[in-house]
């Protein structure tokens, strides 16, 4: 049981996230999007990266559906 509700969780982390993504870079929403720079000159480097809060929300709901998927499996 612990598995399968590993399994769910994680699809649906996966999923979501990517749904959160998608979402930002279809209307153009800064903290939905996903940016990647690296500029690497002679005297330094400079790297950029993007938004987390997608993965942040994904993995909040992924526990919750993790726990209804367990209510659910128990009824």
């Amino acid at each position: 049981m612990v598995s399968k509700k590993f399994i769910v969780s994680f699809l649906s982390f996966v999923l979501i996230s990517l749904l959160i993504y998608c979402i930002g870079h279809m209307f153009t929403i800064p903290m939905f999007m996903y940016r990647y720079e690296e500029i690497d000159n002679v005297n330094g480097y400079y790297m950029q990266s993007g938004s987390m809060l997608p993965l942040l929300i994904g993995w909040i709901i992924s526990f919750f559906v993790g726990k209804i998927y367990i209510h659910r499996l128990k009824q």
